[in-house]
């Protein structure tokens, strides 16, 4: 038998049939058709599935994840983590990954943070941290080799291998280098390279003022004669000596012959006498060599020197002489006195006066001349003896330290 159904007239639906389901709600069938016979299955309805509704991402999860991986930014972290969570439980929104590692990267913030806060306050209370062992808490071993050599000793050098050979000899005869100094380079620990060879150099340069106490000698011999110095130039060598070498030597790399020390163990008294009464006058060379051409630093200068001349003849009048040099003390005492008048007038100049006077006193009463002939008078360079050392002195015996680098 042939089932009957209900035939709706063309382009008519049932209700039933036009009813939508989406995915979430089951799916409803057009009741079975009352005419069927007993017994048979009834003529299903046709059935329509809307498209399926696909949830978007929190848009809080996303924030709470972008400022969490900015550890600085937890605070807000934790905020948007938690705001986020709490907004997916209710919208049935994706991303509550997201989320949940916004929260953990805020927690990390939050302990970074309160660390941070315990170290810096354990050091505003005195705290410190343990001490870092360096070599510097260890004894170190006596200076030894070239670092044992006195001021005075001379040496040779003759490289092979990338490495120096350096032997001590007598300043008599032809060597490289002539020791003024030793140091050390100060600090707990390794300062570096650069700050290393930084601090020795400054070591050098000071020391070398008491191994040629005479201004006008030491600048003279600056040129022929500059500083060199051995340093611990990587940790290392550090580990084993902070020592520092200070030695002066060719510029040429050439050998030299002769001792250039120049302080009170080879000065004669009467040197020493003269050099400490000059000496603010020797340092007047440098601002009375520069050319003036300005009425007001000409008068400057002029009103300075009459200060120095006058500090320096009161040192002469002050000076125990001996019978040798009363007479040199006397003539530049004389002297200094007749460059004063003219020096006093010219810081006494007015208006355009002022330059004309100050060249008629350097001209006719420079005080360096003065100075000069005082000098001279004891065996001391002058300020235009070229760059030798004034009065070889004695050559000193070289030290028992041991001879090898």
């Amino acid at each position: 038998m042939d089932e009957r159904t209900e035939r709706q007239p063309e382009g008519a639906w049932a209700l039933s049939d036009l009813e939508l389901v989406s995915s979430s709600t089951p799916v409803v069938s057009r009741p079975a058709d009352p005419w069927a016979a007993t017994g048979q299955p009834a003529q299903q309805p046709r059935q329509f599935a809307g498209r399926p509704v696909v949830p978007g991402i929190n848009p809080l999860a996303i924030a709470a994840l972008a400022t969490g991986l900015t550890l600085l930014l937890w605070p807000f972290a934790l905020a948007l983590g938690i705001g986020s969570l709490l907004q997916i439980r209710r919208s049935r929104e994706r991303g509550r990954r997201l989320a949940l590692a916004g929260v953990v990267l805020g927690v990390v913030g939050l302990l970074a943070s309160c660390l941070a806060a315990g170290l810096s306050a354990g050091h505003r209370n005195g705290a410190a941290p343990a001490p870092v062992p360096s070599v510097a808490d260890t004894e170190l071993p006596a200076p030894s080799g070239i670092f044992s050599w006195l001021p005075g000793d001379c040496f040779t050098e003759r490289w092979s291998g990338g490495l120096a050979e350096r032997t001590q000899t007598s300043c008599a005869e032809p060597h490289y280098g002539e020791v003024f100094a030793t140091s050390t380079v100060a600090g707990g620990r390794y300062p570096g390279t650069i700050a290393a060879q930084s601090q020795a150099a400054e070591n050098c340069e000071l020391a070398e003022r008491g191994y040629i106490t005479d201004d006008w000698t030491r600048d003279s011999l600056a040129g022929s004669l500059p500083i060199r110095f051995v340093y611990p130039d990587s940790e290392a060598v550090w580990a084993r000596s902070h020592a520092v070498l200070c030695f002066l030597t060719s510029a040429d790399g050439s050998d030299s012959t002769g001792l250039h020390r120049f302080d009170t163990s080879v000065l004669t008294p009467d040197q020493q006498a003269v050099l400490e009464a000059v000496h603010l006058l020797d340092l007047q060379q440098g601002p009375l060599t520069v050319p003036v051409t300005d009425p007001a630093q000409a008068q400057v200068t002029a009103q300075q020197l009459v200060r120095v001349l006058s500090t320096t003849m009161t040192e002469i009048g002050d000076t125990d002489w001996s019978v040798t040099a009363a007479d040199t003390a006397a003539a530049l005492h004389s002297a200094l006195q007749g460059d004063t008048a003219a020096w006093t007038a010219a810081a006494a100049a007015t208006g355009d006066d002022r330059l004309t006077a100050y060249r008629d006193a350097l001209r006719d009463h420079n005080p360096l001349a003065a100075d000069g002939a005082a000098r001279h008078a004891v065996g001391l360079i002058d300020h235009d003896t070229p760059g030798t050392r004034p009065d070889s002195a004695p050559d000193r015996a070289p030290g028992t330290a041991d001879s090898s680098s």
